[in-house]
């Protein structure tokens, strides 16, 4: 018996300071994606962006019909085409073509590394931001949660949504950095 409650004792003289430790750990959960697309900078960026592929694609689509309608007119026209005329035009549709090909690459890789640079800049900001209001708030840890993480190692499948803080976080971000 004596052996039972020195056990016991010693198993809640333990658990007490990791209780007391859990008690007083708190942690903040942010929606990373939601707080670089909804500060206003990055509304402002995408917004941009949007446009610039709109355009972009509105060149692209003019670009592939010219190229289709020469594709249809070698095909409807092909037989009664001298062989010399005929080569011409299929080389004028392969140039047009690899023209096209690079056009599409170029601008896809511009646009991409536009939206990195955005991306980057506005991160940067939230993560500082992040770093003072963790310390301000005493948090002792900060995890990323979004829909494009869920059910991925590592990533958080359920929280309290009282200790979400990506509202928070833009609400400091569109306060310190206004746009002007």
């Amino acid at each position: 018996m004596v052996r039972f409650v020195c056990g016991l004792l010693v198993t809640v003289a333990l658990a007490l300071p990791v209780a007391a430790v859990a008690a007083e750990f708190k942690y903040g959960i942010i929606d990373m994606q939601h707080a670089l697309n909804d500060t206003e900078e990055g509304k402002k960026a995408l917004g941009r962006l949007k446009t610039k592929l709109e355009t972009e694609n509105t060149v692209l689509k003019g670009k592939q019909d010219e190229l289709r309608k020469l594709e249809e007119e070698i095909t409807k026209q092909g037989y009664m085409l001298s062989d010399a005329a005929r080569s011409e035009k299929e080389l004028k549709f392969r140039k047009m073509r690899d023209e096209l090909e690079k056009y599409r690459e170029e601008k896809s890789n511009e646009f991409a590394r536009e939206q990195k640079d955005a991306t980057e800049a506005v991160l940067k900001k939230v993560l500082g931001l992040v770093d003072g209001y963790a310390k301000q708030e005493g948090l002792g840890m900060v995890f990323e949660s979004s829909a494009r993480t869920q059910g991925m190692p590592g990533s958080v499948i359920w929280f309290d949504p009282k200790n979400d803080i990506t509202a928070k976080i833009i609400e400091l971000y569109n306060k310190k950095y206004p746009l002007n």
